[in-house]
């Protein structure tokens, strides 16, 4: 489920400069280069630092700047923006690698054309929510559930908490998983290189440029922040021509619920819900069972630490496959402190549909994409069924994913991977009038939350408890390399 992601909420982010990729340092020619303070584990493989970019030559390419006569104004939002502008010299998609831009109409003098578009210059004088069109951050969104491309934008959308906030907006479309990796991560890259060629004409801080996104937006996201001027990437940047001599390194990524750490992910994925599988042979069951204790394998060797520097390690249980130790101890209390969280914030009587939604930014999500094999992709056996390959107890054939990205379309729709549901999950709708209405919810099918009215407080009775409540599983076995080779990961690899 999508966070909701508001102007506000990123705007207090951004003053506040909590960011994942660490700050930014400047080279003599003006470009940002990331420091990556705080990912060195995501920027290295197998020991082996990543070589960077070098950035001290020239810039180099034969793409026209923005046109400043060719600004479009939308008078209700106050906004000048243009969209359709290529990124990248050699596309493998124009109808992807292209980017729109939104800019608060106060960063502009416009002088109308009289044919609808606008000259514009920037107003350095100009302060929106305390930016300016020098400081103003840019941001860019991500939005490729399941990898999916993300389609150009053709038409205005408004965008009007982004522009109160003072904040430059920048959609670029991208390829998607059937182009094959890492073509989407590439695209945005190129963007980003491409609003350093113009900085000098743009309103916006191109030191002070974020992506966000969500679950393989997040993914892509996390990726983006993390591999910035990385010289793996070259070759693919080449490839489109991309602008050389500039930086792709962002100041900060956002990402919600991201698909990452793939080398252990369906180890992990058997780990935590592997428990809630059904209808398993012999030899899928020892399959299950042996990725969720090479999980425990990979946490003790990882040498993972908590936030006081403590090794957390996976310990042998009499219940479950290593459903003990510090590392499971600390992931109980990562979901108590969610539950609690929410016990502190919400006021009762509490609506849960209030809390759905999908707000990061405009763009047509879901669709496959780009060059290479047909984008119409039905999910694992094209109808949603697990084949066999470990249905999750009480599930009927051919069901589909159930659960909603923004209340209205389900996954499945978005990104082309359709999922199933368990049918012994519990369901949390409707209106509860109290926080003892809302526990007996939880607890319809057995008891996993022990709630203290007197603190307000809950815990959990195992992960195994809450996953069977809250968190079956919806993939098949080898939920990120599936056995017939069906998940998205799969086509996005090949």
């Amino acid at each position: 489920m999508w966070k909701k992601m508001t102007a506000a909420g990123l705007a207090a982010l951004l003053f506040c400069q909590l960011t994942a990729c660490g700050a930014s340092s400047t080279d003599d020619a003006g470009t940002t280069k990331d420091t990556q303070a705080g990912v060195e584990s995501e920027t290295q493989t197998e020991g082996i630092v990543q070589d960077e970019t070098d950035l001290s030559g020239s810039i180099v390419t034969n793409l026209e700047k923005i046109d400043m006569s060719k600004w479009m104004y939308q008078s209700d939002d106050h906004v000048y923006y243009q969209m359709g502008i290529l990124y990248c010299e050699d596309p493998a998609d124009a109808t992807y690698e292209n980017l729109a831009i939104f800019v608060p109409g106060n960063y502009f003098s416009g002088t109308d054309n009289g044919d609808g578009t606008y000259t514009c210059e920037i107003d350095l004088d100009a302060i929106v929510n305390g930016y300016t069109a020098e400081t103003a951050p840019i941001v860019m969104p991500i939005e490729t559930p399941g990898y999916s491309a993300q389609a150009a934008l053709t038409a205005y959308t408004s965008l009007t908490e982004y522009m109160e906030s003072g904040i430059v907006y920048v959609h670029a479309g991208c390829r998607g998983r059937d182009a094959g990796a890492p073509a989407g991560v590439t695209d945005i890259k190129a963007a980003i290189r491409y609003l350093r060629y113009v900085d000098d004409i743009i309103p916006g801080d191109t030191e002070r440029l974020f992506v966000f996104g969500m679950s393989g937006g997040g993914a892509q996201s996390a990726l983006v922040g993390a591999t910035g001027d990385s010289v793996l990437y070259d070759p693919y940047l080449e490839q489109i021509g991309a602008v050389q001599g500039v930086s792709d390194a962002v100041y900060g990524s956002m990402a919600w619920c991201p698909i990452t750490n793939l080398d252990s992910a369906d180890e992990a994925y058997e780990w935590m819900m592997g428990v809630t599988r059904s209808g398993l042979s012999d030899e899928e069951q020892a399959i299950s069972d042996a990725m969720a204790a090479s999980f425990a394998d990979y946490v003790n060797q990882a040498r993972i630490k908590d936030e006081n520097g403590n090794v957390m390690t996976l310990e042998e249980s009499e219940d479950g496959i290593y459903q003990a130790g510090s590392y499971y101890d600390y992931m109980v209390g990562v979901i108590e402190e969610s539950l609690n969280n929410f016990l502190l914030d919400t006021k009762f009587p509490y609506d849960s549909s209030a809390s759905r939604g999908n707000d990061g930014g405009p763009g047509e999500m879901g669709r496959i994409g780009g060059p290479g094999r047909n984008g119409d992709f039905a999910g694992p056996d094209g109808d949603g069924d697990f084949g066999g390959l470990g249905r999750p107890e009480g599930m009927k054939d051919g069901g589909k994913e159930s659960r909603r990205m923004d209340g209205e379309v389900p996954y499945g729709y978005q990104d082309d991977i359709f999922r199933t549901e368990s049918a012994n999950g519990i369901t949390v709708s409707g209106i509860y009038e109290t926080v003892i209405d809302y526990m007996d919810a939880l607890n319809a099918n057995g008891t996993w939350v022990v709630y203290d009215e007197k603190t307000n407080t809950a815990t959990i009775t195992s992960i195994s408890d809450f996953v069977k409540a809250f968190k079956c599983v919806s993939k098949n076995l080898g939920a990120f390399d599936q056995l017939d080779a069906g998940q998205g990961e799969n086509e996005l690899m090949k």
